[in-house]
């Protein structure tokens, strides 16, 4: 079924790309990217790469305190290690959505499901 985001959907990866599913993903790279914030602003965040994946993550702090619970808080030695993303309902900005969120990846025997 053709869908809009697959002509608009950018680089980065959103729940709509995962919703339904509970992808095992294997992190290749992590980089300090600066992100424009709706008031002008510029804040810093992580940028995750996953191996044999077209789409990287943006990472919330949620998600890097997870992701740094799981692996340790040195982001540059999370290359090669494993997690679990699953898609659930986040407060952002005074709404309720959906988000993805980081889980171990030990919680499922599945294979890695690229995106």
């Amino acid at each position: 079924m053709a869908n809009i985001d697959d002509v608009f959907g950018g680089n980065t990866l959103k729940a709509a790309d995962i919703k339904g599913r509970e992808p095992i993903v294997t992190i290749e790279d992590v980089e300090v990217k600066l992100f424009k914030e709706k008031d002008g602003a510029e804040k810093k965040k992580l940028l995750i790469y996953f191996l044999n994946t077209k789409k990287a993550m943006v990472c919330n702090v949620t998600n890097a305190r997870r992701i740094a619970h799981l692996h340790g808080p040195d982001y540059t030695e999370w290359g090669g290690k494993k997690i679990k993303l699953k898609v659930e309902m986040v407060d952002f900005g005074g709404q309720v959505m959906d988000g993805i969120r980081v889980f171990p990846a030990a919680e499922s025997t599945g294979e890695d499901i690229p995106f």
